[in-house]
């Protein structure tokens, strides 16, 4: 099934209202990857389009325009998270130990990015420093509509991901809310922002959404294959 990629984007890596048109673009040094576009529209549209998957906010909903064996199509970003619930529910995945060490946050300087400066984070067990993932966020007001992007597009997948990781879901919550992402530890860093109008064809969706219990048909038809 070609689904594992949106797994790991929750790891890795809505919109609000916005004062003016953005679109940042960041690199993924992970080969064989697309890079990560965002666009912004000062009507609140926004659009995150990274590797085999783009998101679009408009009037108030996330839509997600996906791509599987049999073609594109598009869904509601709630259903698909529910469904992706369902089926960690399904794995029996075990709960973390309760003395088990939780995700924790220490600010680690200053990094500039993309010619953008920024504060770096690291997060993870302090125990284990070389295990701690790093994330640049900028403090731009210019930036700022990037961070309601990526908060209502990717935080919702930290609520299914990282079980076994005590504090990783509200770490990255933290991190994205404190201002626009600059680097994403070693998978996305920022190239370059532009601030020319986006048109509004850029979140139009190319198909109507389907249904919750069409996409778990589709899914389970493409588990068999």
């Amino acid at each position: 099934m070609r689904f594992g990629w949106i797994i790991a984007l929750a790891f890795c890596l809505g919109a609000a209202p916005a004062a003016a048109d953005i679109t940042a673009r960041y690199r993924q040094a992970v080969e064989g990857q697309g890079d990560l576009m965002v666009q912004v529209s000062s009507r609140g549209e926004s659009r995150m389009t990274v590797a085999e998957a783009t998101y679009i906010t408009r009037d108030g909903v996330t839509y997600m325009a996906l791509t599987d064996g049999t073609g594109s199509f598009v869904v509601r970003q709630q259903d698909f998270l529910a469904l992706m619930a369902d089926l960690l529910r399904a794995t029996g995945e075990p709960a973390p130990p309760a003395n088990a060490a939780r995700v924790t946050i220490s600010e680690a300087g200053a990094e500039s990015v993309g010619g953008r400066p920024g504060r770096l984070f690291r997060i993870g067990n302090p125990a284990i420093p070389s295990d701690m993932f790093e994330v640049v966020i900028s403090d731009d007001a210019g930036l700022a509509p990037l961070r309601g992007v990526m908060l209502a597009h990717l935080a919702p997948f930290f609520d299914t991901m990282g079980r076994s990781s005590p504090g990783l879901a509200e770490a990255l919550r933290d991190l994205l809310g404190r201002g626009a992402l600059l680097r994403l530890g070693p998978l996305f860093q920022l190239e370059s922002i532009d601030t020319a109008p986006v048109p509004s064809s850029a979140f139009e969706l190319a198909s109507p959404p389907i249904s919750h219990e069409t996409l778990a048909e589709r899914l389970q038809a493409q588990a068999h294959h």
